[in-house]
């Protein structure tokens, strides 16, 4: 009788040869089913890896538009915030000030005194810091926008001794804000150039341009510094002409006023251009998601099926090796 035998050797070789298959494809489907995603996406794609790679450069740029809406976003907001705060310090001061100007000399000083921390109210809140950078300074973030309050009143006050009249002492304060050599010197410590503007979007750029020198915002602490000086005791003892310069600061500062109104409109129009262009950001990502997933993404249920059917395989392998491993001689022969 003959007999066709498997070597020992060979039979051991190939039981461990399938072991290592199964257990190997089992690792792989188990990660796939705990994932949702192929393993290997080169063999899914049958080498076709263009478009994954072109679905992860876009998403790498949203990635890139994401950061600068989320730093754009901060920038303008604080500037808002800060705008806000300065105008809820002026909405009523002109009229106030007009009022008490058309009124006795002490409820005149009361008046002035009352409101004589406006100017430096103005420069804390243009000098606001977000993440280490300063809003109001142009590209140079690492620098306050502005010199202190006192030291800008300190120097107005040099500016305007020896003026004739309230409205000599008006006109200086105003060719030092407002001609070369004066606050763009000593007043204004940011940066001249602007940030270049920043992609948020596919199609949209944002340039945040307002900076603490911008013409409204100047003559806003213009009209405040006079109001400052004024209670500082300027023109001391000479109450016609303190209500003179008084009530021409009052009465640029109504103005001033609504032009600071019009700028923080200006930003909340940037504001909601941002908030488009992160809406339309969102959109894109989830398409992109689902293109990704349709490439990448595994049918969870022919997983699963395919996982039971591999661990039935190893137990079976598992069970033939545990019986062939105790055959002897003697059970070989019966």
């Amino acid at each position: 009788m003959n007999f066709s035998i498997t070597g020992d050797l060979a039979s051991s070789l190939m039981s461990r040869r399938t072991s290592a298959s199964l257990k190997s494809e089992l690792q792989r489907l188990t990660q796939e089913a705990g994932t949702g995603r192929v393993t290997d996406v080169a063999r899914s794609t049958k080498g076709e890896l263009a478009p994954i790679a072109s679905v992860k450069r876009s998403l790498a740029l949203l990635d890139a538009h994401a950061t600068s809406a989320s730093k754009t976003a901060l920038k303008l907001t604080s500037q808002d915030l800060a705008l806000q705060a300065i105008s809820q310090q002026i909405s009523e001061l002109g009229p106030a000030i007009l009022t008490a100007a058309n009124s006795g000399p002490v409820a005149f000083d009361a008046a002035i005194s009352s409101h004589a921390d406006r100017f430096s109210g103005a420069v804390s809140a243009l000098s606001t810091k977000i993440s280490g950078s300063y809003v109001f300074s142009g590209v140079s973030v690492d620098t306050a926008p502005l010199a202190a309050a006192d030291d800008m009143l300190a120097e107005l006050e040099v500016v305007t001794a020896g003026s004739a009249s309230a409205a000599d002492f008006y006109q200086r304060i105003d060719d030092w804000f407002n001609l070369p050599g004066g606050f763009d010197q000593t007043g204004y410590l940011g940066s001249d150039a602007n940030s270049d503007p920043l992609e948020v979007s596919s199609t949209e750029t944002i340039h945040v341009s307002l900076t603490a020198d911008a013409l409204e915002v100047k003559n806003v602490l213009k009209d405040l510094a006079v109001l400052s000086l004024v209670a500082d005791g300027a023109f001391l003892g000479n109450a016609a002409e303190r209500k003179e310069l008084a009530s021409q600061a009052a009465g640029s500062l109504i103005s001033g006023a609504k032009d600071l109104i019009e700028v923080r409109a200006n930003v909340g129009a940037q504001l909601e251009r941002l908030s488009l262009a992160e809406a339309q950001n969102a959109s894109e990502r989830y398409a992109l998601s689902e293109s990704y997933n349709q490439i990448t993404g595994v049918d969870l249920f022919e997983t699963a099926t395919r996982l039971e059917e591999v661990q039935l395989q190893l137990e079976s392998l598992y069970l033939i090796t545990a019986r062939t491993s105790r055959l002897n001689l003697t059970e070989f022969l019966r």
